[in-house]
């Protein structure tokens, strides 16, 4: 499967629309639980289980939501991917979701269910604890997944390829092997065919995996490209360098550097920060973006 990172950029509406999608899904096995009785809740009345089960379910998704945010903030430097995300978030938020867990049914227990109908804690065996997180996350991973992949959905700044782009992942390539066979001028560079949105002037490139993410003044798009064909075109004909592996920058969109111990960064005049790392910094130095 091929995502779209947007670290910087992001709808908050789509977003919404996503957790309430993940939200009506956990609760739909929720529902049945409390229905048919389950698990502890076999002697309880049947809308005092619904209840319960439904409860249960706002608790694992706040606390995995929360969690994989933390996750994406953390992991960013490194360009995960969208499951590396989602596994991190869930194994990151397990410790924090078994003692909402055990609060959550303490209290509802405490509050709401008679002395006679109340059930043990939930067992903190490692055996017992592991099962019970390996299906959660299990479930995590898959229902996320399918709202990106095939809802075209975002999830933690992920997005389809084809909801960021327009086209799947095949079309794009296709349209690219188009384009490569199309005369370009030779004053332009052969990866600007490709790209499709009026973004304006290149302020910034990003490789990501066997994709390239152009950043204009005017807004963004993502090419089948790679990044070290594309730093080669633009040699000679635009100010900037590579301050990094995976970043190229435009001297032009440089507002200032920044330096934090033996770290340094560039901070782009839409407040972008790009990575300037140290194999790169010399040439981040001798353009003067340093």
């Amino acid at each position: 499967m091929h995502f779209a990172r947007h670290w910087n950029r992001g709808s908050p509406e789509s977003e919404f629309t996503a957790f309430i999608a993940v939200l009506l899904i956990i609760e739909a096995f929720a529902l049945p639980l409390g229905w048919l009785n389950a698990g502890r809740t076999t002697a309880w009345p049947t809308g005092l289980a619904i209840m319960f089960w439904v409860g249960a379910g706002i608790v694992n998704l706040a606390t995995y939501e929360l969690a994989t945010r933390a996750a994406r903030v953390v992991m960013k430097p490194w360009h995960p991917s969208l499951i590396a995300v989602l596994v991190g978030g869930a194994v990151m938020g397990t410790p924090v979701l078994e003692l909402c867990k055990h609060l959550y049914v303490e209290a509802f227990q405490a509050t709401l269910v008679g002395a006679d109908l109340r059930q043990p804690l939930p067992s903190t065996s490692p055996a017992v604890v592991i099962q019970r997180q390996v299906l959660n996350i299990g479930l995590w991973v898959l229902i996320n997944g399918v709202l990106v992949h095939f809802h075209g959905m975002r999830r933690f700044g992920y997005v389809r390829m084809s909801a960021s782009g327009g086209d799947s992942p095949l079309r794009q390539a296709r349209a690219a092997d188009t384009a490569l066979a199309e005369p370009v001028a030779p004053a332009q560079p052969a990866f600007m065919a490709r790209i499709r949105k009026p973004i304006g002037p290149i302020w910034a490139m990003i490789a990501e995996e066997h994709y390239l993410r152009v950043i204009g003044e005017h807004g963004e798009d993502l090419i089948l490209y790679r990044i070290s064909d594309a730093v080669a075109e633009l040699e000679g004909r635009m100010e900037g360098a590579r301050v990094h592996r995976s970043y190229w920058v435009a001297s032009a969109a440089v507002k200032h550097s920044e330096k934090s111990g033996s770290s340094h960064a560039l901070v782009l005049r839409n407040g972008m920060r790009i990575p300037v790392s140290r194999g790169f910094r010399s040439a981040a130095a001798e353009a003067g973006l340093l």
